[in-house]
């Protein structure tokens, strides 16, 4: 389809020279990374250059692909924790695992638990001053070149962010879904 093909031209020339690619990652993986930093420059209103370099897409990752800190001037800081489905056939994959491996991922970051080699870890300090600001947000991202929304997943996201809210009170967290259409608006 036209609007899958529009976005790997953008992924591929906007995003895919700015993220991590020592690993020698194949096409589809930076692909994915270039993703990871388009959902990031849209949510933050971040440049292509300054998105690319918080994607944290690799081994050990925690299920977190990329991050970013919204500072808002006066508003409190808003954290942003992506993760990143690339569908080359435009088909939606988000499942409720990958609902659960970002929450997941999202708990081991709270606790301090993320694996050695995660590269979100020389990040933590600034995470974790921006989530102990008073009004702070923490938001939850799936972002898929998927072109059909993915309403079991999006309710799994509903059910597991409103337990958190009830049992440990965390009611800062959000929950937001990125297809096709959002990420060429």
């Amino acid at each position: 389809p036209m609007r899958l093909h529009q976005l790997f031209h953008a992924l591929d020339t906007q995003f895919e020279p700015y993220v991590y690619n020592r690993d020698h990652p194949d096409k589809d993986a930076l692909r994915s990374r270039a993703l990871t930093a388009m959902a990031i420059a849209k949510l933050a209103g971040l440049p292509s250059d300054e998105a690319g370099h918080l994607v944290t897409d690799g081994t050990g990752d925690d299920c977190i692909d990329g991050f970013a800190i919204s500072n808002g001037g006066t508003e409190p800081p808003t954290v942003y924790l992506v993760q990143s489905k690339l569908a080359q056939n435009g088909i939606t994959k988000l499942r409720w695992r990958e609902v659960s491996d970002l929450f997941e991922g999202f708990e081991r970051l709270r606790h301090d638990r993320l694996h050695p080699k995660n590269r979100l870890r020389k990040h933590l300090p600034e995470i974790h001053k921006a989530l102990s600001t008073i009004g702070a947000r923490c938001v939850l991202v799936w972002a898929t070149s998927g072109q059909h929304p993915a309403p079991e997943a999006e309710q799994d996201a509903r059910e597991r962010r409103a337990r958190l809210a009830a049992v440990e009170r965390l009611r800062n967290i959000e929950c937001r879904f990125l297809y096709l259409d959002d990420l060429l608006r």
